[in-house]
């Protein structure tokens, strides 16, 4: 029998304060007596060790628990936990690794998930399993997608209804699911439509109803119809009681949902209302009752959907900038783009792309290549700065606008998943740090370059993620920097939403940067080598005849997505 270690904390993110526990289970011979030790590391730095002994019981199984205090100190930290498991005999059995990080609210490291299945057959323990698979991916927040009994009654006359899409649903599944969210430290998010609402209650309130030019009701697929959502009009404040609802159940937020169109629509009175002057003010309201509900965990956002009215919603109060990607916004570069935009407008808030991979449609056969798309599409998003919102429902990725239509995973695929997310934990103020300038082009490109890079073969590298080279993305931040470097020399077409060829593993690549200084550490991480533990670097110090000193880094490795890390 082989040995098998896991490691996960028992929370989404921890407060600042509170103990951290980590979980250990270890698998393997009855009777074995052995040591669990527990590496914690922030960056590169070792910061604190933990030893367990254990006996592996008569089942083939031992559990433990590990707690640590984290060091007071920066506002939003994250750490690295890597386990080695020995025999009495000091014989490495098995390794794993996890992450968790620590933090005033979940809106400093919004990892949004998702829940979409709340059918009565759904069962206590089964809710525990899913939602325990969204903690081992450090999920701060979820979203409950259609969890409700219409659009503009959210509590059910009974406990199961059938939903206007013939979705059954549990309210009892609805209610689990948020308690076991708050338990595992994941905010639960309500989603809500700003302006949606069913024909019978439209018909109804005729008067509360945009209009298109020729007079007709604005509808979505003569499911919904749009509601007039400006202070002036009384769907507003039933909005609002309705939102209300969802909070008084234990929500701490309102994903507050748009469907990208209408932007203007006329009132049954003939007055032209343009929503991006609305929606801000809808947005601080839903906020405010939000943060008023839970002082402490509160927080709602809007979906701006193609990035629109993101401008408008960078003034509004909310908890992050969450922006559903659609065409035309096709590229990795157009990922990394919409980032930036968020960044320029927003210094605090942080950036979400709910960017959806087909390949994963649970309708058709999935195609070779589904998970090297998605690495590189998350790849992007967080070197670019951002969260997406992709896993959820146990082990599920997003596929589609309509969360039921969720692909499903096997173990193998699922632990790339969770690799991806561990990263992102591990190192999530240096990847999403929002004072963080982003100076990929002006470094690379131009005439004043302060930063080359070179491989074997003529190796092409881009700042532009472009197909057939390494991508290249940098930035400064206070006392570092970072150059991301992914893997798109095997890619023939730039667009993220496909599935792509496995990447081609390079080797021996080269970076030089200007360096004034001499640096305190240089290293190296991927999630895609060695757990995504700290690597130490290749370095030395040279001269160059145009910039004067400068680093050279030789960097091993280069899967899918490698970043290198210059501490001052």
């Amino acid at each position: 029998m082989s040995w098998r270690l896991r490691i996960w904390p028992d929370r989404g993110q921890y407060r600042p304060g509170a103990p951290v526990t980590l979980k250990a289970l270890v698998e393997g011979p009855p009777g074995a007596v052995l040591t669990l030790q527990l590496r914690l590391t922030q960056g590169a730095a070792v910061i604190a060790h933990l030893m367990t002994p254990l006996q592996v019981e008569a089942g083939g199984s031992v559990s433990a628990t590990l707690s640590w205090n984290p060091p007071a100190g920066k506002t939003w930290a994250a750490f690295g936990a890597d386990g080695s498991l020995f025999d009495d005999h000091q014989t490495l059995l098995a390794e794993a690794t996890t992450a968790f990080d620590v933090a005033p609210h979940w809106r400093y490291a919004p990892r949004y998930g998702f829940l979409s299945d709340f059918r009565p057959a759904t069962s206590a323990e089964g809710d525990a399993e899913r939602l325990d698979d969204l903690l081992r991916l450090h999920i701060t927040c979820v979203q409950f997608y259609d969890w409700m009994y219409t659009h503009y009654d959210y509590i059910p006359p009974q406990e199961v209804f059938t939903d206007v899409l013939d979705r059954t649903v549990d309210f009892a599944a609805v209610r689990r699911r948020v308690a076991y969210c708050r338990e595992r430290g994941m905010a639960p998010i309500a989603y809500g439509s700003v302006y949606g609402a069913e024909k019978e209650f439209s018909d109804a309130h005729p008067d509360w109803l945009l209009y298109d030019g020729a007079g007709r009701p604005m509808n979505l697929a003569g499911l919904f119809f749009i509601q007039d959502p400006s202070p002036e009009s009384g769907w507003r404040p039933y909005l609002m009681q309705a939102y209300q609802q969802a909070l008084d159940l234990g929500f701490a937020g309102i994903h507050c949902d748009t469907y990208g169109s209408p932007k203007a629509g006329l009132t049954h009175d003939g007055r032209l209302i343009r929503l991006e002057q609305v929606l801000p003010g809808l947005m601080a309201e839903a906020q405010a009752l939000s943060q008023a509900a839970d002082p402490a965990e509160g927080g709602s956002m809007l979906n701006n959907v193609k990035a629109w009215p993101v401008e408008a919603m960078s003034q509004a109060p909310g908890a992050a900038i969450y922006i559903e990607v659609w065409e035309p916004d096709e590229t990795y570069r157009d990922l990394w783009e919409l980032i930036l935009r968020v960044r320029h407008l927003d210094r605090e808030r942080q950036p979400i792309l709910a960017a959806y991979l087909s390949a994963f449609y649970p309708k058709q056969e999935r195609p070779a290549g589904a998970m090297a798309g998605m690495r590189l599409a998350s790849a992007t998003i967080f070197a670019s700065g951002g969260f997406h919102l992709l896993a959820g429902e146990g082990r599920g990725l997003l596929a589609h606008a309509y969360y039921p239509d969720h692909g499903r995973l096997s173990e193998e695929d699922w632990a790339v998943v969770q690799a991806y997310w561990d990263f992102q934990t591990r190192y999530g103020p240096l990847l999403a740090d929002p004072s963080a300038l982003d100076v990929t082009t002006a470094n690379t490109t131009g005439p004043a370059i302060e930063a080359r890079f070179a491989g074997p073969n003529a190796l092409r590298f881009s700042a532009k993620g472009e197909a057939g080279s390494v991508w290249t993305i940098l930035k400064e931040g206070e006392g570092y920097r970072t150059i991301h470097l992914l893997n798109l020399t095997g890619v023939t077409s730039p667009h993220w939403n496909s599935a792509q060829p496995e990447a081609p593993l390079l080797t021996d690549l080269r970076i030089q940067l200007e360096c004034l200084r001499s640096p305190g550490a240089v290293w190296w991480a991927s999630p895609d080598i060695d757990g995504g533990r700290p690597q130490q670097a290749n370095w030395r110090l040279a001269t160059d005849q145009e910039i004067g000193q400068v680093l050279i880094v030789t960097l091993p490795h280069l899967h899918y997505w490698t970043m290198l890390v210059v501490e001052e």
